[in-house]
């Protein structure tokens, strides 16, 4: 495009400056950030502007209430900045106020394939596994729902899992699909709850992990 002036919008004024291209019938307010006299390298992965991609990451809101949907479709609008930067592509989904910065193993030319289990992203599901905590601070708390928002990803749940998002975690979590339900799983046995403090009162026992039982110590029942 054509230099035609100074930039005279908002926080443009007095740092930008104003372009003409082809076949646009006004002019525009540029940053400087966003302009070069050479002309940019082709975009990477080897896709072109206007490719139409699949995400196949997990589901991800944003605070401006733009999203990220496993499965979606999606054009390729310009190279990737911030982190993905050299390897991810800038993308426009439907819906959203504006394009959003994918890395290239999230992004495909063919449409994911159905998540493990016949389950669709945004299904609530009721992990019934023992409760447990994470260094980062969240945890999967058993009976709690929890939305499914993609694939797992990490180890052996890969291909065979779910990516969950449990209300007050920071980020997602993979679970085995045997320890996901659509039904709330029943009350705990012996009208006990999550949290009770119970005393051991069996023989001692140690496990090959390292792990023991010890004869009146006492514990948390995590499910």
């Amino acid at each position: 495009g054509e230099v035609v002036g100074p930039a005279t919008e908002g926080t443009h004024q007095g740092n930008d400056l104003k372009m003409l291209f082809p076949g646009n019938k006004g002019h525009v307010d540029c940053s400087l950030t966003k302009l070069t006299r050479e002309k940019p390298p082709p975009l990477p992965g080897g896709h072109d502007l206007g490719d139409q991609l699949y995400y196949t990451g997990p589901n991800k809101s944003f605070e401006n209430g733009d999203k990220l949907v496993h499965g979606q479709q999606g054009e390729v609008v310009g190279p990737a900045t911030g982190e993905h930067q050299g390897n991810g592509l800038k993308m426009q989904f439907p819906g959203n106020k504006v394009a959003i910065n994918c890395s290239l193993p999230r992004l495909s030319r063919e449409k994911p394939p159905p998540l493990p289990g016949d389950h669709e992203t945004g299904e609530q599901l009721y992990f019934t596994g023992p409760s447990q905590s994470f260094e980062s601070g969240d945890k999967l708390t058993h009976g709690q729902s929890g939305e499914v928002v993609g694939p797992a990803t990490e180890g052996t749940h890969q291909g065979n899992d779910l990516k969950m998002l449990f209300p007050g975690n920071k980020g997602h979590v993979d679970c085995s699909l045997t320890k996901l339900t659509r039904e709330k799983p029943p009350p705990l046995p012996g009208g006990h709850d999550l949290g009770d403090q119970l005393y051991y009162t069996g023989p001692n026992k140690s496990f090959e992990n390292g792990d023991k039982l010890v004869h009146g110590q006492q514990g948390e029942v995590v499910g």
